[in-house]
């Protein structure tokens, strides 16, 4: 994991154990879950699984699952882990003016959107390399909902310099957090635009390169 800013680059573990971040091996137990002010009810159900407890939605989700503005409020019956809560966010506005860009280069990204206020704007680029087995990564860039915000060469550097293609999304964030005992809840409904497929990252030239953290 390295950082610049308001940007963090998320490196999953390489197939031969080098450094990065992987997820967690175990899930907590909170019981059964219910999520409503959603276009229909969810029902998530745990299951314990290999790697922990899992939660899955017992019939298929809506989509898109809120509408803009909603309260969204989570119960939890309460599990081993987990004692019972209650939590609650209002749906942020849909996140309009934002066009996936068409192509990367390596001398800074800025992203145009339609501001609002009182919520926050994640920026993520996804990306890899499309010619050898290498494993991906995400820079998440959080940042004020203002309307535009620059990701600089310095920070597009942090990824490996032999990623080629790369995937776009702009999310306008509402979240809440709760703290029950030693456990930390949050609740976070977004609104996403995005790219649909990869999109061309150009890759440091050999006579050109940036060294990388």
């Amino acid at each position: 994991m390295a950082g610049a800013g308001p940007c963090t680059l998320y490196k999953p573990l390489s197939r031969e154990g080098g450094e990065g971040v992987s997820p967690p091996s175990e899930g907590l137990s909170a019981g059964t879950i219910s999520i409503t002010g959603t276009v229909e009810t969810i029902t998530l159900q745990e299951s314990h699984e290999r790697g922990g407890v899992k939660y899955r939605p017992s019939a298929r989700v809506a989509n898109p699952p809120f509408v803009h503005g909603a309260t969204i409020r989570v119960e939890a019956s309460g599990g081993a882990d987990v004692r019972a809560f209650t939590i609650s966010v209002v749906a942020p506005p849909e996140l309009i003016g934002f066009a996936p860009p068409r192509s990367l280069t390596r001398s800074g990204y800025t992203a145009t959107w339609s501001p609002d206020s009182g919520t926050a704007i994640e920026i993520v680029i996804g990306a890899s390399s499309s010619r050898t087995s290498e494993d991906g990564a995400i820079l998440l860039c959080r940042v004020p909902d203002t309307g535009t915000y620059s990701v600089p060469a310095s920070t597009l550097a942090l990824f490996p310099p032999s990623f080629d293609e790369a995937l776009v999304n702009v999310s306008r964030v509402a979240d809440t957090v709760s703290i029950l005992g030693n456990a930390r809840i949050t609740l976070e409904a977004t609104t996403l635009v995005g790219s649909s497929e990869p999109i061309p990252f150009a890759p440091l030239a050999p006579d050109n390169p940036t060294p990388v953290p």
